[in-house]
């Protein structure tokens, strides 16, 4: 069973992975692509909400058992 639960945690933590990555690239792309400070500023706040997704797929991956 240990092997199941490390494949689901694995999965669940890529997943998160992914929606960081996505989230930070989306939050860096769309404010240059507008060219405003307002925008600069959101991209921050993104890039941080893609920084906390990535984080919790760490915190995730230390629930893997041996």
């Amino acid at each position: 069973m240990d092997a199941i639960h490390n494949a689901r945690i694995t999965l669940a933590a890529t997943a998160l992975i992914n929606l960081a990555v996505g989230t930070i690239i989306s939050g860096i792309v769309v404010p240059l692509i507008k060219g405003d400070i307002d925008s600069l500023r959101s991209a921050a706040i993104w890039t941080v909400i893609g920084l906390d997704f990535a984080w919790l797929a760490h915190v995730m991956l230390g629930r893997l058992r041996p």
